[in-house]
């Protein structure tokens, strides 16, 4: 996903290429290829653009919702589905230090 800094560094790019294809032709016509070099990098920059101002429009959609206290859902809490189990592996309690060998032997076997 392209971020609005590099969308806008593009289209400097994109203008700087194509301007200087203009220039280089002068008063004359570009060569067909020429010319269709400089068709797609009109149609790649205006495609760039969009991109630009779709995520400047989202941007500022979200700018104006955070600003409004109506946008939120008072007492709204947010949980994962399910239970969540927490289980500490370094958990000791359930441990007895004062078991005989024989007792943990027991245990272990069980």
């Amino acid at each position: 996903m392209e971020t609005r800094e590099s969308l806008s560094a593009d289209i400097e790019y994109l203008d700087a290429c194509l301007n200087a294809m203009h220039e280089r032709a002068g008063d004359g016509a570009l060569t067909p290829d020429q010319d269709a070099d400089f068709k797609a990098g009109v149609t790649l920059r205006d495609e760039k653009r969009a991109a630009l101002k779709a995520i400047e429009e989202r941007y500022e959609t979200l700018e104006r919702q955070a600003k409004d206290p109506a946008a939120t859902v008072p007492g709204a809490t947010f949980s994962a589905p399910g239970a969540i189990v927490r289980n500490d592996p370094f958990d000791l309690s359930d441990l007895r230090f004062d078991a005989t060998p024989g007792e943990v032997r027991s245990r272990g076997l069980a």
